[in-house]
């Protein structure tokens, strides 16, 4: 199970668990959802829910009890999705990002390609003036050559 969808569960057993004081306790969580994990391992995740802006979760330490309380910003944040939205929103972004990056290396070498035609033009249209200039010269030494002969 990804991090995402092991915070969301917690939050969502928080929620449907929750008693009239809106606590819910950890190792109930552990018990229910999580057996396999250690007090250490739920009170991680915990800590990185609490961590999150957009959702307030306040933990005790109460006797060596952790107590989860939620509200309802919790409510609203698993409604829209909750964290396994924010995570399919990052990896949205980070393959746009990998598709922008491909794409700036495609224009970056097609410029490069280009650069070196307009590189190779400009020589050709160097050579080209020169021989211009050379063929007009020879033009106007025929015309003066005429213009001495007639």
């Amino acid at each position: 199970m990804k991090e995402s969808q092991i915070k969301d569960a917690i939050l969502k057993y928080c929620l449907k668990e929750r008693a009239d004081d809106n606590f819910t306790i950890a190792t109930e969580v552990i018990k229910d959802v999580f057996p396999e994990m250690t007090n250490q391992e739920i009170l991680y995740y915990i800590s990185e829910i609490g961590k999150h802006p957009d959702i307030i979760i306040d933990y005790f330490d109460h006797n060596e009890t952790y107590l989860i309380q939620v509200d309802i910003t919790t409510k609203k944040f698993i409604e829209k999705g909750g964290f396994s939205k924010i995570e399919e929103k990052k990896i949205k972004k980070e393959k746009f990002e990998i598709k922008l990056a491909e794409s700036n290396l495609a224009a970056n070498k097609l410029n490069k390609k280009i650069a070196k035609q307009n590189l190779k033009n400009e020589k050709n249209n160097k050579i080209t003036t020169w021989i211009n200039i050379l063929i007009g010269i020879i033009n106007i030494g025929l015309l003066i050559w005429q213009v001495l002969k007639a």
